[in-house]
C-alpha cells in the first residue's frame, strides 16, 4: 500500500514538473499582449480602424497587469483617435461648404429672409406667401428658421368665430395627414377680433405638423385639400399651386438646414476631441 502511494506521488510530481516546463516554453502574457498590439497596428495600417480599436480594448481587459504593453497600446489608441477625428473635421468642412452653397442657391431663388431686431434667428419664408401677400380670408403657409425648425400656420378670418385647433391635408384618393391638436391659449393658437371680423392663427412646429410638410413635398403638382379641424365645424381652405409649392420648398430647405447643423455639430465634437487628445499626448511626453 505504502509503495503504491509513493509511486502515485512520484507520477504526479513528474506531471506537475512537465506541465510547468511546458508552460514555461509557451508565450507569456506580455508576449500575447504585445502580439495583440502588433495586430492592432497592422489592422490600422490596412484601414481597419474599428478592428484596431477593438484589439486595443482587448489588451486592457485581458491583460490588465501588463502595464508597459497597456501604456504603449493607450498611446497608440490616442494617435488613432486623433487621426480619425482630424479626418472627420476635414470631411465635414467639405460637406458643410457644399451644403451651404446649396442652401444659398435654394434660399435666394425661392425664399425671402426675414429677421427683426427682436429675433434670435432669422427665418426663410417662401416667396409670394408672406402675410402681406395674402389678401384671402383663410389660408395656410409655412416658414423655416436657420436651424431647420419649421412652422406650419393655418389662418382663419371670418364673420363668425370658428375656434379651430388642427389641420388636415388630403388627396382625392382619400390619403391624408393630420396635424397635432394645438389647444387655445397654448401660445401657438391665438384668436382676436377686429370690429365684426374674427381672426385665428394656429402654428404647428416641427413634428407637430403631423407630416403635413413632407406630404406636400410628396404631392407637389396634385390637388391637395386643406380642412381646419377642432372648431365649431370643419372648414375647407383653398390650397393654391403656389401655396403647395411653398409648403414643399419649406420642407426641402428644412432638410438641408438640419443636415448642415448636424454636420456642424459633428465637426465641433471632433474638434473638441482633437484638442483633448493633443493635450493628453503632450502631457504624456517625457
Amino acid at each position: 500500500m505504502r509503495k503504491s502511494v509513493l509511486s502515485y506521488m512520484f507520477r504526479m510530481s513528474v506531471c506537475v514538473l512537465f506541465a510547468a516546463a511546458f508552460c514555461a516554453c509557451g508565450p507569456s502574457d506580455a508576449d500575447r499582449a504585445a502580439g495583440l498590439l502588433s495586430e492592432a497596428r497592422s489592422a490600422y495600417a490596412q484601414g481597419h480602424i474599428n478592428e484596431a480599436l477593438t484589439l486595443l480594448d482587448s489588451i486592457k481587459t485581458a491583460w490588465p497587469r501588463e502595464v508597459e504593453v497597456r501604456r504603449q497600446g493607450m498611446a497608440f489608441e490616442d494617435s488613432v483617435r486623433l487621426a480619425v477625428n482630424r479626418r472627420i473635421v476635414e470631411t465635414t468642412d467639405s460637406l458643410i461648404a457644399e451644403a451651404s452653397a446649396k442652401i444659398d442657391s435654394v434660399a435666394s431663388v425661392r425664399f425671402i429672409y426675414e429677421k427683426t431686431e427682436y429675433d434670435e434667428l432669422g427665418r426663410f419664408v417662401p416667396k409670394g406667401t408672406q402675410v402681406t401677400d395674402n389678401d384671402r380670408k383663410s389660408y395656410i403657409r409655412a416658414e423655416v428658421n436657420e436651424y431647420g425648425h419649421t412652422r406650419l400656420i393655418s389662418t382663419y378670418a371670418g364673420t363668425a368665430e370658428l375656434g379651430h385647433a388642427a389641420l388636415r391635408l388630403s388627396l382625392s384618393s382619400g390619403e391624408s395627414v393630420t396635424t397635432a391638436e394645438i389647444p387655445y391659449n397654448d401660445g401657438a393658437n391665438y384668436r382676436y377680433r377686429v370690429n365684426e371680423m374674427y381672426y385665428e392663427a394656429v402654428t404647428y412646429t416641427d413634428e407637430k405638423d403631423g407630416g403635413a410638410l413632407a406630404f406636400a413635398a410628396l404631392h407637389v403638382g396634385e390637388t391637395v385639400k386643406a380642412v381646419l379641424l377642432g372648431g365649431k365645424k370643419e372648414m375647407a381652405v383653398a390650397v393654391s399651386s403656389r401655396d403647395l409649392q411653398g409648403l414643399a420648398a419649406t420642407f426641402e430647405l428644412s432638410v438641408l438646414l438640419r443636415d448642415r447643423l448636424r454636420l456642424t455639430q459633428e465637426r465641433k465634437t471632433s474638434q473638441l476631441m482633437i484638442e483633448k487628445l493633443q493635450q493628453k499626448i503632450q502631457t504624456r511626453k517625457p
